[in-house]
């Protein structure tokens, strides 16, 4: 993938392909944790509880809460009788071999997604990135009332879904063929106050960072000598912003 392609890229799995052995584990465990948020209001109670932890988890990397997570997600899996054929199938056929129905195959297997017996992060990324357009995409069929009405909403609505998670990759890692120079001058004390509370206090349920935060944060980077464009644009940008933002792990010494 040349860098052209990475800014303009709307498949999500194809960069996290490219981004398998350069994104951390912790980066990836965000990135699923951000695609399930997108479909919170479609999770159960444990399903939700799974992707607190993991997003505990991902800054932590606690044993004892990385073995609940593992336990939750397990048993998950077990309740959807997907412990073994998710592991040796491809994700329809995962999906398909559930014992309950397919939506909620779909919602609660999302969650399941941080079980130890994925291969690698990037795996479990991709499970939970096609579970949570899939989930999306069938809720907005649901609402719709004539089969014409169905595919439209279904195109747009997977179109949609993967143009917003291929935006929360690049939230998370950056353009990772101009890496930021970074100067620790930059982290002045207010500077890091700031890039704490906008990581801490986010948006709930969304999880999102507050778009008015990371303004301020632009503003008072300019002003301890940041004019990095790359940093100052993301910041006043769009977003979306999530937990695991380049910019705000620069800051706050997160890798």
């Amino acid at each position: 993938m040349e860098e052209q392609e990475w800014l303009a890229c709307e498949d999500p799995k194809q960069m996290l392909g490219f981004m398998l052995g350069r994104a951390s584990t912790r980066k990836l465990r965000l990135f699923a944790a951000a695609c399930c948020r997108r479909i919170w209001k479609h999770m159960a109670g444990t399903s939700r509880q799974v992707v607190e932890l993991a997003e505990q988890h991902a800054d932590t990397d606690d044993d004892l809460l990385r073995d609940r997570l593992r336990a939750a997600a397990d048993q998950i899996l077990d309740m959807l009788g997907l412990r073994e054929s998710v592991f040796s199938a491809g994700l329809g056929s995962r999906v398909e071999r559930s014992s309950c129905s397919f939506d909620e195959t779909v919602v609660h297997a999302t969650a399941g997604t941080w079980s130890h017996r994925f291969d690698h992060e990037g795996q479990a990324a991709e499970w939970a990135g096609w579970l949570a357009t899939t989930a999306a995409t069938r809720a907005a069929v649901r609402r719709t009332t004539c089969g014409e009405e169905a595919v439209t909403a279904a195109t747009t609505t997977w179109a949609t879904e993967e143009r917003i998670q291929a935006a929360l990759m690049r939230d998370i890692v950056g353009n990772p063929y101009h890496p930021v120079d970074f100067d620790p001058v930059w982290r002045t004390q207010t500077v890091v106050a700031l890039a704490t509370a906008a990581y801490e206090e986010r948006i709930l349920p969304s999880g999102e960072l507050d778009s008015q935060r990371l303004a301020i944060l632009a503003d008072a980077l300019e002003d301890a000598g940041c004019s990095d464009e790359q940093i100052l644009n993301h910041l006043r940008g769009p977003g979306p912003h999530v937990r695991g933002c380049f910019v705000i792990d620069l800051l706050t010494g997160r890798e």
